[in-house]
């Protein structure tokens, strides 16, 4: 009982998402051979955990009479995800201005950032972004490629090869959203349009595992030294294995733990 509330809390307040955005942006800028490593992993977790969970308190408001254990969780510990909001975005203004000096060479990342994370959580006429059909699952690995773009604008590098090592992670992202898709196949409105719903669950698993794969031959071409790295190969491994087993009778700990997971392995893989 003790774990299932551990591993709610964990999921449910963003902290697990947001521990893992902290620690692939770090990997990254520890890859790219950037400085300030830590600063920039903290100022991503922080960012990502008080606009997730703003984000999920405004769904919530939106949806508080549909049932469901996520809604329950979040009635009763509503006072601390507005703690978790108000310090977490606190702390990351507080190193983006302080600590990184980072607003003159990432303003426009910023703006950017912030209208996103507006439009997706809030309706306009009836809809936010993420109601928008076949939007959803590109737009979140869009979001999440901005991610790591942020070390790259921190630090002026515009090399391409850097550049595009970023953008393959689209890959990564879209092969981790379609399991959440599946998951979501009876509940999601058909509006939505979602992958699973168009092509169905098979087609799904196998666009994600290819996905998957494109990314970490990808990844490969253009940093050959990830090959060398055993924790590397193992990932990978684990990485198929989640996917290939992805349905939408699973429970929730395999996907917020264990496909999210697959982004912390990555992210540990280039620390390491």
């Amino acid at each position: 009982m003790k774990f299932k509330k551990t591993i709610n809390h964990l999921t449910f307040s963003n902290l697990y998402i947001s521990i893992a955005a902290g620690v692939i942006c770090s990997g990254l800028s520890h890859l790219l051979n950037y400085d300030q490593i830590f600063e920039i992993g903290l100022f991503v977790f922080s960012s990502t955990l008080s606009v997730y969970s703003f984000q999920r308190l405004v769904k919530y408001k939106l949806e508080e009479k549909r049932e469901s254990e996520l809604n329950s969780w979040l009635e009763k510990t509503i006072k601390i995800q507005i703690i978790y909001i108000l310090l977490s975005a606190i702390l990351s203004i507080y190193i983006y201005f302080f600590r990184l000096n980072a607003f003159e060479n990432t303003k426009w990342w910023m703006a950017l950032s912030l209208l996103l994370s507006i439009l997706y959580a809030v309706k306009i006429n009836g809809k936010s972004l993420r109601d928008v059909p076949y939007l959803k699952m590109h737009l979140i690995a869009i979001v999440w490629c901005k991610a790591l773009l942020f070390p790259v604008l921190l630090n002026n590098d515009y090399e391409s090869t850097n550049l595009l090592f970023i953008l393959i992670h689209y890959f990564l992202f879209i092969a981790l959203c379609i399991p959440f898709d599946i998951r979501d196949l009876n509940y999601d409105d058909t509006s939505l349009k979602t992958l699973p719903q168009l092509v169905g669950v098979i087609n799904s698993k196998l666009i994600s595992i290819t996905a998957f794969l494109f990314f970490v031959i990808s990844s490969i071409e253009l940093k050959p030294d990830l090959i060398g790295y055993n924790v590397y190969i193992l990932s990978i491994i684990i990485g198929f294995i989640i996917l290939s087993f992805a349905s939408e009778k699973r429970k929730t700990f395999y996907y917020s733990i264990l496909i999210d997971g697959i982004i912390l392995l990555i992210g540990f893989c280039y620390i390491i």
